[in-house]
């Protein structure tokens, strides 16, 4: 069994390339979206929507980053493998 300590796979610089790449994906080229509700909030939240494809502009990936609690737990079914995200 494995309690405490930290497990960092990717140091600060390969997490500033991925989030990056991630936002130009979101920007640019955008995800599709199957459902009429979720297409209606985007593009209320100010989101690019065109036909079923939403593009999320980085200012409101950002805000929404920044809103997103810093740490997350992962409850396992028995409660004794639960893991905290952070």
């Amino acid at each position: 069994m494995v309690s405490g300590g930290h497990y960092k796979i990717l140091n600060d610089e390969d997490c500033k390339k991925i989030h990056e790449a991630t936002v130009k994906i979101l920007e640019h080229t955008g995800v599709r979206v199957r459902s009429e509700p979720a297409l209606s909030i985007f593009e209320k939240e100010g989101c690019k929507v065109e036909k079923d494809v939403v593009r999320i502009p980085r200012d409101i990936l950002e805000d929404c980053i920044e809103k997103a609690p810093s740490r997350s737990t992962l409850y396992s079914r028995d409660g004794k493998h639960d893991v905290v995200v952070e």
